[in-house]
């Protein structure tokens, strides 16, 4: 109803899948060195990957981390255009909802919390699916989701970047029954939303999104 997977679809993400970086170790199909060497790809079809594989943080608040699973040891670097995301439960009724959002851009992210085990894996089609209704084009996206094969788990540690978090959980729960075409278009919402700690900067998540777009991918390059 959502429309949810259509662009993703399109994208090629048909059943996407991160491994986890954590203890030391990636998680996927199996457990490999912690160099990546060996780890699997969430793009079906496609072979092992190198040492270069991109790895994706996930800063979550205890009550996210309690359903995720453990922090992760000896972070990594997230090599992600968008940085870390913070992520959060929603306790809604009938369903609870998972609002991710990104560190640099404070983009918005909404998709089911549960099942908790497999958000992870479910995340890259919802971005894609996210990404394509700002209009980020086919090939920025694929290079995003291209940074995330790996994950890892670690506490939320910018309070700043909490306080927005808190505050776009807060806008979602009075404005959700009015989007009733779906979380997407929530995310959409919530992502014109103007945020204090980018008035210096392009105001809303949104525009912010598209300036950083706009500085990795000029218009007629």
């Amino acid at each position: 109803a959502d429309g949810l997977g259509n662009s993703a679809a399109r994208l090629g993400v048909r059943n996407p899948g991160l491994g986890r970086v954590d203890g030391g170790r990636t998680r996927s199909v199996a457990a490999v060195p912690r160099c990546f060497s060996g780890a699997r790809s969430y793009w079906p079809g496609d072979q092992t990957l190198g040492d270069d594989v991109g790895v994706l943080t996930i800063r979550a608040t205890r009550k996210l981390l309690d359903r995720l699973g453990p922090e992760s040891s000896d972070l990594d670097p997230s090599t992600t255009l968008l940085g870390d995301w913070y992520a959060t439960a929603l306790s809604w009724r009938p369903h609870q909802i998972a609002l991710l959002m990104s560190e640099r851009t404070l983009l918005p992210v909404l998709l089911p919390l549960a099942p908790a085990a497999t958000l992870m894996t479910r995340l890259p089609t919802q971005l894609a699916t996210v990404l394509t209704a700002h209009g980020v084009p086919d090939k920025l996206i694929h290079e995003e989701l291209d940074r995330m094969r790996a994950w890892q788990l670690a506490r939320t540690n910018d309070r700043s970047k909490l306080g927005s978090l808190n505050e776009f959980a807060r806008l979602a729960e009075h404005a959700r029954h009015d989007y009733p075409e779906g979380l997407t278009a929530l995310s959409m919402w919530l992502a014109t939303v103007p945020c204090s700690p980018l008035s210096q900067r392009h105001v809303s998540p949104d525009q912010e999104l598209a300036a950083l777009i706009q500085r990795h991918h000029p218009q007629g390059s």
